[in-house]
């Protein structure tokens, strides 16, 4: 979280910002930690999709500190190259490895939908955008400040368990 993206040229720079961001794509539950960038041709937008080509020579996905050649998501979502599985961080299939049927996130008095949380280069939590379940993160920079605790809740055929991020710290803890 001390990657700091600011960057007084590009009037988007927060666009850049870490986040983790539960997703359904085939259909199952996992979870991706990335950094979006822009399209490296015009109209040059963030699509607030993980990217990464098919040399793995541009990603927005974070590496996997306990494996280098692994990249932290659990299931091929948006742009990140199809073709590859074994680049995958399987545990982060939640569905798969802890039987997840349900992801939702809540909270940060954002009224987001968006099942994403954002972090600045202090760890503060952001909301995704109000408008959008998906792909729109934020929309400004000062936008989606967490005010209250972000839960994140897991339900799978045992219960439930949630994850709670603490506003202004980024402090996670289970309930």
């Amino acid at each position: 979280m001390t990657d700091d993206k600011y960057n007084a040229k590009d009037e988007s720079w927060y666009k850049k910002r870490w986040e983790i961001s539960f997703s359904h794509a085939k259909s199952t539950w996992s979870y991706f930690i990335f950094s979006d960038s822009p399209a490296s041709s015009p109209p040059y937008n963030y699509d607030g999709n993980p990217g990464a080509n098919s040399t793995y020579t541009d990603v927005e996905v974070a590496v996997n500190p306990a494996n280098k050649y692994l990249y932290m998501i659990g299931e091929h979502y948006g742009a990140f190259d199809n073709s590859d599985t074994s680049r995958l961080t399987t545990s982060l299939n939640i569905e798969k490895t802890y039987g997840i049927t349900s992801v939702s996130v809540t909270g940060g008095n954002s009224g987001s939908k968006s099942k994403r949380i954002l972090f600045d280069h202090l760890g503060r939590p952001y909301r995704g955008s109000t408008a959008s379940t998906i792909a729109s993160a934020i929309n400004s920079a000062q936008d989606k400040l967490a005010l209250s605790p972000i839960d994140i809740k897991l339900i799978n055929s045992s219960g439930s368990i949630t994850i709670q991020v603490e506003p202004e710290t980024g402090y996670v803890h289970i309930l």
